[in-house]
């Protein structure tokens, strides 16, 4: 066996148990955190309300992949906004911003957003 095969067993390893600790997590009972909510519901409305081409796709996802966990997406060949502080508002409110191209030509930012949920200790 060579390294380049013990690290990729390593890295397998390392994958699924991150996974199981990733499950344990969301299996816990948890609360809903309505301040992050809030935040979360403020970009959407922001995001929409911003929007300046009405073929731009607006989405979100609430507890995926995981409870604690949400996403707003906007799609789109030209990603537009009226107002340059209100999106600086909306990046301030989310943890994560990715930008990826697509191979229908379009564009994707999403919006992610972590500590939906708190475990009850």
């Amino acid at each position: 066996m060579d390294v380049e095969e013990k690290m990729d067993g390593r890295m397998e390893d390392l994958i699924v148990a991150i996974g199981k600790l990733m499950a344990a997590e969301d299996a816990k009972t948890s609360i809903l955190n309505k301040d992050r909510l809030r935040k979360v519901k403020f970009v959407y409305d922001a995001i929409k309300t911003m929007l300046l081409k009405p073929e731009m796709e607006l989405t979100y996802e609430l507890n995926a992949p995981l409870k604690s966990m949400a996403s707003i997406s906007l799609t789109g060949k030209d990603l537009c906004f009226s107002n340059a502080e209100w999106f600086s508002r909306a990046a301030e409110f989310s943890d994560t911003i990715d930008v990826e191209p697509l191979v229908n030509g379009k564009v994707r930012l999403t919006f992610g957003f972590h500590g939906l949920t708190t475990p009850i200790e």
